[in-house]
C-alpha cells in the first residue's frame, strides 16, 4: 500500500462552530477510512481521487489543530494544518491589536504611549520626552490627520485596521531631526507582531495582508515622521 501524503487544505480556517466545506489534496488518499481535525472526526467525507478528499469540519475549541488522514497505507498528518477562529467580533478587533502592541513594549522599546484614537500630530509633537507614540485607529473611525487618504474602513466583512506610529520630532525644523532608518525597522518590528504567522486571528478575524508606509509629516514648526501599518483583514464567514 502506498503511504499517503498531506499536501494542503483549502480553505486554511473556519469557525469554532465547524461546517466548513473543505478540499484536501495530497497523494495516496485512496481508501481513506479517517479524517480528523484536531482529534475529532470530519463528517462528509468523500474520497474524490487518489490526490483529493472533501469534508465537512467538526467543531472545536479556537486554535491551530493537526489534520490527520488514515489511509489502508497508513496516516498523513497536515501539523497545524487548519485554524479554527472564534465568531468574528468587529467591535474589538482594534482593543485586542492594541493590546498585542502593549503586550510587546519591550520588543518594540520605549514607547510613549499606545493611544486607542488618531490624536492631534501637534499635540504628540510636544512630547517632551521625544518618544515615539503609536495611535490604534479603531475601525469606522475616519482618516488620519495631515491631509492622508488612509483610515480604518467601516465595518464590513472585509475590512482595514490602520495603526501609526509617530516618531522622533524636530522642533523649530532643527537638528536632529529623526533617524529614517531607526525609523523604518521601528515600523517593521510592528509589523512583524502580526505577520509573524500566517493566518493569524484576532477575535475570529484573519490579517491576510499588511502594507508598512514611512510618510515624513511637517508642520511650520515642527517635523514629525510616522509610520503606517495597515491590516488587511476579512473575517470568517460562519
Amino acid at each position: 500500500m502506498t503511504a499517503p501524503v498531506f499536501t494542503s487544505v483549502s480553505p486554511v480556517y473556519g469557525t469554532v462552530d465547524g461546517g466548513t466545506a473543505v478540499t484536501i489534496t495530497g497523494t495516496g488518499l485512496t481508501g481513506a477510512t479517517g479524517l480528523t481535525f484536531g482529534a475529532i472526526t470530519a463528517t462528509s467525507i468523500v474520497v474524490v481521487s487518489d490526490t483529493s478528499i472533501t469534508a465537512v469540519t467538526p467543531a472545536h475549541a479556537a486554535g491551530t489543530v493537526n489534520i490527520v488522514i488514515t489511509t489502508p497505507g497508513g496516516t498523513a498528518t497536515g501539523t497545524n494544518g487548519y485554524l479554527y477562529a472564534a465568531i468574528p467580533n468587529f467591535v474589538n478587533f482594534a482593543t485586542t491589536v492594541r493590546a498585542r502592541i502593549l503586550a510587546a513594549a519591550l520588543t518594540l522599546g520605549a514607547v510613549q504611549q499606545v493611544l486607542d484614537r488618531d490624536e492631534d500630530p501637534a499635540i504628540i509633537a510636544k512630547n517632551a520626552k521625544n518618544l515615539p507614540t503609536i495611535c490604534v485607529i479603531p475601525i469606522g473611525a475616519g482618516k488620519l490627520t495631515g491631509g492622508s487618504s488612509m483610515g480604518s474602513s467601516d465595518i464590513q466583512e472585509d475590512f482595514q485596521q490602520v495603526i501609526v506610529g509617530y516618531y522622533r520630532q524636530s522642533q523649530n525644523n532643527a537638528a536632529p531631526y529623526s533617524d529614517i532608518n531607526l525609523m523604518r525597522q521601528y515600523g517593521k518590528t510592528a509589523a512583524s507582531l502580526f505577520s509573524g504567522q500566517s493566518n493569524m486571528a484576532f477575535n475570529g478575524c484573519v490579517i491576510y495582508k499588511w502594507t508598512l508606509e514611512i510618510q515624513p509629516y511637517q508642520e511650520m514648526d515642527y517635523v514629525l515622521d510616522r509610520w503606517v501599518l495597515t491590516l488587511f483583514v476579512k473575517s470568517i464567514e460562519y
